[in-house]
C-alpha cells in the first residue's frame, strides 16, 4: 500500500516502520485497502526547490503533498499520491515541539495524507480541526499523543 523513498537518510528500520505506521494510516483514515501511497523522505535543498516550485516559499518545509492527477487529468482509482518529508526539518521539530522525531515524522506524514484526502488549514478553526484529526488518526494508528483542537 505504501511505497517509502529514502533519499535523505532515515535508514531502513526507521523506512520500514514508516512504511508499517502509513499502511496503518490509510486504513484508519477510510481509504480503500487497495489503495496506494507514495512517500519521499527528501533533502533540504531538494524540499527547497519543491516548496519555491509549488508554493512560492522560499526554504524547505517539514511536509508536502501531491494528490493523485492533476489539472485535466482524473486520479487512477486507488492512487492518493505523493507525500513529501525532510527528515531534516521534521528532526528540528522534533525538538522544538517535544515530540520524539519518529512521532514527528508521523505527524507531518499524516498531515501529509489529510491534505490529500482534502482537508486544508486556511484559518484558525480549520486548523485546529486538521490538528485534531491528525491526532486522532495517529492514537488510532498506536502513536501516543494528545488530541487537541
Amino acid at each position: 500500500m505504501t511505497e517509502v523513498s529514502d533519499e535523505a537518510g532515515l535508514g531502513p528500520d526507521l523506512s520500514a516502520r514508516l512504511e508499517a505506521y502509513c499502511d496503518r494510516l490509510i486504513l484508519a483514515a477510510g481509504a480503500s485497502p487497495r489503495a496506494e501511497l507514495s512517500v519521499r523522505v527528501v533533502s533540504p535543498d531538494e524540499m527547497s526547490a519543491l516548496n519555491r516550485e509549488w508554493r512560492g516559499v522560499q526554504g524547505p518545509t517539514d511536509v508536502l503533498s501531491f494528490k493523485a492527477g492533476g489539472e485535466g487529468f482524473p486520479a487512477p482509482e486507488d492512487i492518493l499520491g505523493d507525500v513529501v518529508l525532510c527528515w531534516e526539518v521534521i528532526r528540528d521539530n522534533s525538538s522544538d515541539i517535544g515530540h520524539p522525531p519518529e512521532t514527528e515524522l508521523h505527524w507531518a506524514v499524516t498531515h501529509g495524507l489529510l491534505h490529500i484526502l482534502g482537508w486544508d488549514h486556511g484559518d484558525p478553526e480549520s486548523l485546529g480541526a486538521m490538528e485534531k484529526r491528525t491526532a486522532e488518526l495517529m492514537i488510532e494508528c498506536g502513536e501516543e499523543v494528545s488530541v487537541g483542537g
